[in-house]
């Protein structure tokens, strides 16, 4: 088994399902895809490109595409979903294969996905990042039973809305059915879908036999790519996913008004496995000068502007006052003031 997957003891499947990243190293779309194991003959020019670069190269064998001819700084982007990670990830396999004393050979002892990660991180940087559990034949859990305990507030959760979208033919035949909680925009969203609607929607046979139940966790920018480093420094995508799942959404039993005091549903505990919860943390940076004269810019400026065309221009009332404003600014601000301007204080003088 591929280590971008990894069966739990419950019979729970971890995946990585989707891995975008931007090669902003290179300067060659050729050498680009040969780092990576490609020729460029595996695949076919596009109509057009996307996301702001000019063209777009489709794998022939696969669902990867790479979006090349931005402006200078955008690099080169690619796009793996679904077969195309596995695509890629043998093709950097092959990559890896070196010449031995006893010919082509690959040390086991490495980790094809930490090369690859280490190479992604090396030449630029990942965008998205899907971790996905694969609940198969028997899942622990319906689209309808998830939506009860949705309904019913038998959950904790750190995201703030969730909604349920079906899907049916216009003769009332149901082919789609996903929960989606938290929001698209957001860094981080984790969606649960009836696979084996999908599956049988697209044509496959054999789907009709098997029941399963899809979780999908979408980790976008910082977020993935702090994922990234847990996998770089060890963690295996199975902790990862379920680590990550555990600290973002959790089932209980309803026994309190204060969910805090109600305990873990004992199936969800199953579900889960011996995890550890995974934070995916990101570090705000104080702000700046310039990101606040940028909110002022946009929050304020407007309301400043109409002051200033009613009172004819005058703007007196603005500064006459900035010694006590001054008095009211934070430790904070009156660092970053003190960095361009050491003698800001005496500048007050002249407005007093």
């Amino acid at each position: 088994m591929f280590d971008i997957e990894k069966e739990r003891e419950n019979g729970l499947v971890a995946v990585i399902d989707w891995l975008s990243f931007t090669d902003v190293a290179n300067t060659n779309i050729d050498t680009s895809l040969a780092e990576l194991g490609f020729e460029r003959e595996e695949f076919m020019d596009a109509e057009r490109g996307a996301f702001g670069y000019k063209k777009m190269l489709l794998h022939k064998g696969s669902t990867l595409r790479v979006l090349y001819d931005g402006n200078e700084d955008m690099g080169f982007h690619y796009d793996c979903s679904g077969s195309s990670i596995r695509e890629l990830f043998n093709h950097y396999r092959e990559n890896l294969m070196q010449e031995t004393p006893f010919g082509p050979g690959l040390d086991m002892d490495i980790s094809v996905l930490k090369e690859l990660l280490y190479h992604i991180k090396n030449i630029g940087h990942v965008t998205r990042l899907d971790l996905a559990i694969d609940d198969k034949e028997n899942p622990y859990y319906t689209l309808p039973e998830l939506q009860s305990v949705l309904e019913e507030q038998r959950f904790v959760s750190k995201f703030r809305t969730w909604r349920l979208v079906k899907d049916s033919t216009t003769a009332g035949e149901l082919v789609g059915a996903t929960l989606y909680l938290g929001s698209r925009q957001s860094d981080i969203m984790l969606r649960i879908y009836d696979k084996q609607l999908e599956q049988i929607a697209k044509g496959v046979e054999a789907a009709a036999e098997t029941p399963w139940i899809r979780w999908e966790m979408e980790l976008k920018n910082e977020y993935a790519n702090i994922a990234l480093t847990d996998l770089l420094n060890g963690v295996d995508v199975g902790s990862l996913c379920f680590g990550i799942l555990s600290n973002y959404f959790r089932i209980i039993v309803l026994v309190d008004s204060n969910k805090s005091r109600c305990s873990m549903d004992e199936k969800w505990r199953e579900f889960l496995g011996k995890v550890s919860k995974v934070q995916l943390f990101v570090m705000q940076a104080p702000p700046t000068l310039a990101d606040k004269q940028e909110w002022v810019l946009k929050q304020v400026a407007p309301t400043i502007t109409g002051l200033i065309l009613a009172n004819y221009g005058d703007i007196n009332w603005l500064t006459a006052n900035l010694g006590s404003h001054a008095e009211r600014m934070n430790k904070h601000l009156q660092k970053l003031v003190s960095r361009e301007n050491p003698d800001w204080k005496e500048m007050l003088e002249n407005y007093d």
